[in-house]
């Protein structure tokens, strides 16, 4: 076990994730932070819905990143609540807290949540897509089924599989070529695709009432096709430069094709399904 900033232990089977949005993926995000923020914003409404939150909570936000969805939970808690984001990306942290700055009852901590002692103080735990990418999704369920108080519930965004997400499928079919398969187990943003996967952590972590269901939005990548792919070009950066000029050059221009497909007048948006997953501690 690691020491993460904060002081908290960062368990051995999350040591590649935290090197990973410490280092140069978090910074990408953190470079493109109102960007990513928007990106999935159409979740924001069933997820904090789901939540049933009310002034004078305390919600905990699981993979926070630079704060969007936890400043959306402060304003909703407010007055007399708190709205705490744990993360394990430091660069993301420091963007959250800079972009949070003034906001009553907001702050940020930088720790394993798998792994974490949060006390058992939360009436709720929030993660729009934070809580795929666990080392040992049992273990982390169960600890953040540990941080609610009795009573307390659970909402959680995943997404469905690659094949459900154009927003994903597409965009790699357009860089490879061919059509994508569906990722192998692991941490991942797919890691919790199986609905009956989904079940037997909620249902491991001892939650009552808990259930999967389906919820859709568009996924919006940029207000235009040169802003959008000004973010999946930086994404795929590393796969464009391992191709030969003439498969880049093809690469380049099937991608600009789905962007231009997804264009309209609310931006560059793509198709995309999500489980939204939900339990109470009894």
């Amino acid at each position: 076990m690691t020491t993460d900033r904060d002081g908290a232990g960062v368990a051995a089977s999350n040591a590649e994730q935290r090197a990973q949005w410490g280092g140069d993926l978090g910074l990408l995000w953190a470079a493109r932070a109102a960007q990513f923020e928007a990106s999935a914003a159409g979740y924001d409404a069933p997820l904090l819905a789901a939540a049933d939150l009310a002034p004078g909570l305390h919600v905990l936000d699981v993979g926070c990143g630079t704060g969007s969805v936890t400043r959306k939970v402060a304003g909703a808690v407010a007055p007399g609540g708190t709205a705490t984001g744990v993360d394990i990306s430091a660069p993301m942290l420091q963007v959250a807290r800079e972009r949070s700055a003034g906001i009553p009852g907001v702050e940020f901590l930088e720790a394993d949540a798998q792994v974490h002692d949060f006390g058992g103080r939360y009436d709720r735990v929030v993660s729009r897509g934070g809580v795929m990418f666990f080392g040992d999704p049992p273990a982390a369920f169960a600890n953040l089924a540990r941080a609610l108080r009795p009573g307390g519930r659970l909402a959680f965004l995943v997404w469905r599989s690659l094949a459900e997400n154009p927003w994903m499928h597409d965009l790699m079919t357009a860089l490879t070529g061919r059509t994508p398969p569906e990722p192998p187990p692991g941490p991942g943003a797919f890691a919790l695709a199986d609905p009956d996967r989904a079940r037997a952590l909620l249902e491991g972590a001892g939650l009552a009432e808990f259930r999967v269901e389906p919820c859709a939005a568009p996924v919006v990548l940029g207000r235009d096709v040169e802003e959008a792919f000004g973010l999946i070009g930086r994404m795929m950066a590393g796969a464009l430069a391992g191709l030969e000029p003439v498969e880049r050059e093809r690469a380049v221009a099937a991608l600009r094709a789905v962007l231009a497909r997804g264009a309209g007048p609310g931006g560059v948006a793509l198709g995309s399904a999500a489980w939204l997953l939900t339990g109470r501690v009894g």
